[in-house]
């Protein structure tokens, strides 16, 4: 069944694509601006002077030997900020002259934390950070802060980073889906016309396509495809009409060629003309069955009985069959087999089938019939059988292969076998049958019709 499934996919593979291509353009770009603006605060980081300290703290001997450094690395950075080191108890080890306690709460399960010491008239605002470090094989807080905002900034972008880039995750995720959504919903009507288009067939080729409720670019489209569809359906019912008509009307004189043939002496040129003649004749009918075809009922609720349908065809064709030295065999059930479809084009199909048998087969052999309780057809004969890279060409419309053209037939046969198969919901199966020659089955649908037992 053909659907939009590749508009659909390249549609879905265009929107996730273009989606995490721009998000990851837009990341990149603020990834950068992030570390622009934190490289031009770099020296002046909190982040910096406290991971110095830290290091400091790493290799002091002692409290007094830490006091020290500290002061002088401050100095050294000529930094005015508040330090205050304390160990896991909150006991100050170092800490700037004044300060006896610790800058901020400390929590022991964070290696990093920023604060913010909101002042008043007389103390200033303090912008800090908290990192834990290690004196003597000792968990120890290093606290420094700073009453510049400014000196805030590079913290306040890497907690931004650290907090807040995770967003990016479900807004990809619900951009992703929400444009897929839109693309399907778009597709809906798209996905109406399609089936539209596949219902169909060629006994209904003047059934339009819905113009109704369709975006404008569609609209556009669908009315094009409508103006196409008339068109194809004028053609195809301007040609339908004059071959129906045409072979009708030569059904009368062609009948009365071939009364007046079968009246001449025997001879070897009239049996040449008589030959010639019921060429002509089966032409003409090949083309008039094929003209009513067009006007099958795919949805008919009759059913035919495939064994009395074999014996008609067999009884039809017996005495043309005797006069080549030919025979047909048919093998059918006590009882009836019935399968959906029409009487009248069920047997057309298998007379063609029947009839294409007979040609192909030797004198002194039989063309042989047999029904199954499955509701199939199954008609063999003794002739060259039908090479595997020809199975699908032999339905083509005036399709003949090698077949000697003085024989009659125009290939039209077994495209009415095929196009009558396919209204019927059956199928057609071409095997070699056993001991030579082809086998041609025709299988009708379990569900479309009852077999009696």
């Amino acid at each position: 069944m053909l659907r939009t499934n590749s508009i659909w996919k390249r549609l879905v593979v265009g929107v996730v694509t273009t989606s995490v291509v721009a998000i990851a353009v837009a990341s990149s770009v603020l990834y950068v601006r992030f570390e622009t603006t934190r490289q031009s605060f770099r020296e002046e980081s909190l982040q910096s002077d406290a991971r110095l300290i830290a290091r400091l703290v790493r290799h002091a001997g002692s409290d007094r030997t830490l006091q020290t450094m500290v002061d002088q690395l401050l100095q050294a950075q000529q930094s005015s900020g508040t330090y205050a080191i304390t160990n896991a108890e909150g006991k100050i080890m170092a800490a700037s002259p004044g300060q006896t306690t610790a800058l901020w709460a400390i929590d022991e399960e964070k290696h990093q934390d920023f604060f913010i010491r909101t002042g008043n008239a007389k103390v200033p605002t303090l912008y800090g950070i908290t990192i834990k470090s290690n004196y003597h094989n000792q968990p120890v807080f290093i606290q420094l802060g700073f009453t510049d905002p400014e000196i805030f900034y590079d913290s306040v972008l890497a907690e931004f980073l650290e907090d807040v880039a995770w967003i990016w995750i479900p807004f990809v995720a619900g951009l992703v889906l929400l444009n897929l959504l839109i693309v399907k919903r778009a597709l809906l009507p798209l996905d109406r016309i399609v089936a539209q288009a596949e219902a169909i067939q060629p006994h209904n080729t003047e059934q339009l396509l819905d113009e109704a409720n369709l975006p404008r670019e569609v609209q556009t489209l669908v009315a094009s495809v409508n103006g196409a569809i008339r068109r194809m359906h004028t053609a195809l019912q301007t040609q339908a009409n004059f071959i129906s008509d045409a072979s009708h009307e030569l059904r009368t004189p062609v009948g009365v060629l071939k009364a007046h043939a079968s009246i001449l002496p025997d001879t070897g040129e009239t049996a040449g003309i008589r030959d010639e003649v019921n060429a002509l004749a089966r032409l003409v009918d090949q083309l008039l069955d094929s003209a009513r075809l067009d006007a099958i009922a795919e949805h008919t609720n009759e059913y035919t009985d495939i064994c009395e349908l074999a014996r008609e065809v067999a009884q039809l064709l017996a005495p043309s069959a005797v006069l080549a030295g030919r025979k047909i065999e048919v093998l059918a059930l006590s009882k009836p087999v019935l399968v959906h479809g029409q009487h009248d084009f069920l047997f057309r199909a298998l007379r063609n089938v029947v009839e294409n048998g007979l040609h192909h087969t030797p004198p002194r052999t039989s063309v042989r019939i047999k029904i199954s309780n499955t509701g199939t057809i199954t008609v063999t004969d003794r002739g060259p059988g039908i090479p595997p890279e020809v199975r699908d060409r032999i339905f083509a419309k005036f399709w003949q292969g090698g077949r000697d053209r003085s024989k009659g037939g125009a290939g039209l046969g077994m495209d009415i076998v095929r196009r009558t198969m396919e209204a019927m919901q059956g199928r057609i199966v071409i095997d070699d049958a056993p001991g030579g020659g082809a086998s041609i089955t025709l299988e009708f649908p379990h569900h479309a019709g009852h077999f009696q037992n």
